[in-house]
């Protein structure tokens, strides 16, 4: 939250929950769940999302710690 009002000071709290929740990585079952929330927060992606830019963030293999393929949307 600190880092998207950080990025664009004119967000209010409620806008930046908003960017956080529509651009988390879903994990589990799809959409949100008891286990996982509303998935894995993707701060990228936020920032990306309140500047107007799509994202596009490397995706990295935890296993390896190799890039595997950029996430488009």
């Amino acid at each position: 939250m600190a880092l998207l009002l950080d990025a664009k000071p004119g967000l209010t709290p409620p806008a930046a929950a908003r960017l956080l929740l529509s651009t988390a990585r879903d994990l589990g079952r799809k959409g949100r769940d008891d286990q996982f929330g509303a998935g894995l927060a993707d701060a990228y992606s936020a920032v990306q999302s309140a500047d107007g830019e799509p994202p596009n963030a490397p995706v990295a293999n935890v296993s390896t710690a190799a890039v595997v393929s950029p996430i488009r949307f």
